[in-house]
């Protein structure tokens, strides 16, 4: 069992990812609450996001998906 960092729950160790960088092997946030923070993200940069991804779709044209 392990505490979550973000919501302060008690979690089983499989609701974590592996992270090497950490002493036991697995990341400070549950799977739900990096999700959430993930979303947020998006979210928040979703306008530069879009306006990245069009710039590169133009300049390399060979990359695009079929």
């Amino acid at each position: 069992m392990r505490v979550c960092k973000n919501c302060g729950k008690e979690k089983e160790l499989k609701e974590f990812n592996k992270n090497k960088g950490c002493m036991d092997g697995y990341g400070y946030m549950c799977k739900a609450c990096v999700k959430e923070c993930h979303v947020e993200w998006y979210l928040k940069n979703r306008e530069e996001i879009i306006k990245r991804t069009a710039i590169y779709q133009e300049t390399r044209p060979d990359k695009r998906l079929k």
